[in-house]
């Protein structure tokens, strides 16, 4: 950022100094020619259009109802990943059945109470043995996914209820209190000529734009990734 002033002459007479901040492009002051954006943007008027993204982001997870949000957004992918889990520990858990039959059924080979041969008995325990091992890293896999959707799922509630009271918070805040509310969930904004902006936003607020943008792709509203002055 850069600064600049002229001398005012107010009505009264006296001199006033004015102050003008503006945004620098590094970029287009070093290789000029490159860049297609301005070389400086004002101050007050990029700050006006973000905070206007900032509040249209915050009015839109205020307007979301909770339970839409937390539930259609993991609710099917938490089902079927229950499923799968279910699915495989199940499979894990028949194939250790099988595998103590065969053990039950070797001991009646050795005592002569069994028509079964050893070597075939042998081959069956051997395969059943592998298929454990396979089953539980399946096993194993499908939990993992499992538990790192609920914890998600949670995370995605505790998200919530943070933007929320940021979102309450913001028009209460200072200046410099709203700058640190936004630096939490902005990771960058981009400009181009004419005020033309693009805001990147964190994983854990892009969920909730997900969310947003499917509710309303039906009304045509704005992308929330990026706002054009």
């Amino acid at each position: 950022m850069t600064t600049s002033g002229r001398n005012k002459r107010l009505p009264d007479g006296t001199i006033q100094k004015e102050v003008r901040a503006r945004y620098q492009c590094h970029y287009n002051v070093r290789h000029p020619g490159e860049c297609d954006g301005q070389s400086g943007y004002s101050v007050p008027k990029l700050d006006s259009i973000v905070e206007s993204v900032i509040r249209m982001k915050f009015d839109e997870i205020a307007a979301a109802p909770e339970s839409e949000i937390l539930t259609n957004q993991h609710e099917k992918e938490i089902k079927l990943a229950k499923m799968q889990f279910d699915k495989a520990k199940a499979y894990l858990q028949e194939k250790e059945k099988d595998l103590e039959d065969y053990k039950g059924e070797t001991l009646k080979v050795i005592r002569g109470q069994s028509k079964l041969s050893i070597e075939l008995l042998n081959s069956l325990t051997a395969e059943a043995n592998e298929q454990i091992r396979d089953a539980r890293a399946d096993a194993d896999t499908a939990e993992k996914h499992y538990s790192e959707l609920l914890e998600s799922a949670e995370n995605l509630r505790k998200e919530y209820d943070r933007l929320l009271t940021w979102a309450d918070l913001y028009d209460k805040s200072t200046f410099e209190a709203k700058k640190m509310i936004a630096a939490q969930f902005i990771k960058a904004v981009r400009v181009g000529r004419d005020y033309n902006i693009e805001i990147d936003f964190n994983v854990s607020f892009e969920e909730f734009q997900s969310f947003c943008n499917a509710e309303s792709a039906d009304e045509n509203l704005t992308p929330l990734r990026s706002h054009t002055a």
